[in-house]
């Protein structure tokens, strides 16, 4: 038998006993094991609920920045609440409000020039601006309704 059979066969019996006992080597504790947290229940507000990582930061810094640019808490659609001002125009397109319409907008100096409505059902909507201007629009189920203010 030649060296190079040998040393191929040694390295594969080392890969077969090892795989063989690795499930039965002892795993080591993390030094955190004992730092987990469990709860009886799932969080029912937000303020209860711990972050499970980059992504939840994630979901609440676009959430923020749509608040910003779209509320509708209060039965109105209210558009640019509480736009910073360096952001002078720009627009947003797709954001959805309550009542399940979907709602877009362009502003310019800050104020905003127009926006577009679409619901998926008959329905009246009241669209609000910063700056105070309100209307009230009939929307028709998948028809885009164009506001200009």
């Amino acid at each position: 038998m030649s060296v190079t059979n040998i040393s191929t066969i040694r390295q594969a019996t080392v890969l077969l006993v090892a795989t063989l006992l690795i499930p039965y080597y002892p795993s080591a504790k993390s030094p955190n094991e004992d730092l987990k947290l469990w709860y009886d229940e799932a969080a029912t507000i937000w303020e209860e609920y711990l972050p499970l990582g980059n992504a939840e930061m994630g979901m609440m810094m676009s959430a923020g920045v749509m608040e910003m640019l779209l509320q509708s808490h209060d039965g109105a659609i209210t558009l640019l609440p509480a736009l910073p001002t360096a952001w002078t125009s720009g627009e947003f397109q797709g954001l959805n409000a309550r009542g399940d319409v979907e709602v877009s907008c362009r502003w310019s100096n800050g104020k905003v020039v127009n926006a577009r409505l679409r619901s998926p059902h008959e329905q009246i909507v009241v669209v609000r601006t910063a700056e105070g201007h309100e209307v009230e629009v009939q929307c028709y189920p998948n028809r885009e309704i164009r506001i200009e203010l």
